[in-house]
């Protein structure tokens, strides 16, 4: 996966540097759970793309180094387009099977 680019306006070396630290902290386990929505490729792209570059032009109201950064995505990634229904169904299943294997051992 490659970055969005920056908003424009938002394109100095140093902010561009750190989006890009951003990016490879969040888009992985964002993806994974975009993923989980099973939306074609190109829908899933964009509400990561569109995600990640809100998250980005909102961290004065939401700090990027927030503990919650994750969640604060997630929510994000809903009012893009993330159908909550599929995903919090394969979420629960996965978070099901977990619990289980650990209660067994």
């Amino acid at each position: 996966m490659k970055p969005a680019p920056l908003p424009f306006g938002h394109r100095s070396g140093s902010n561009q540097q750190l989006y890009y630290d951003f990016y490879a902290r969040y888009a992985p386990k964002l993806w994974s759970i975009i993923l989980l929505a099973d939306l074609p490729s190109l829908q899933a792209e964009v509400v990561l793309a569109n995600t990640l570059i809100k998250a980005w032009q909102q961290q004065d109201t939401y700090p990027l180094t927030s503990p919650y950064m994750l969640s604060h995505l997630i929510g994000l990634a809903y009012r893009e387009g993330l159908p909550t229904e599929r995903a919090q169904v394969l979420l629960r299943a996965r978070l099901t099977l977990f619990t289980r294997s650990q209660v067994q051992k």
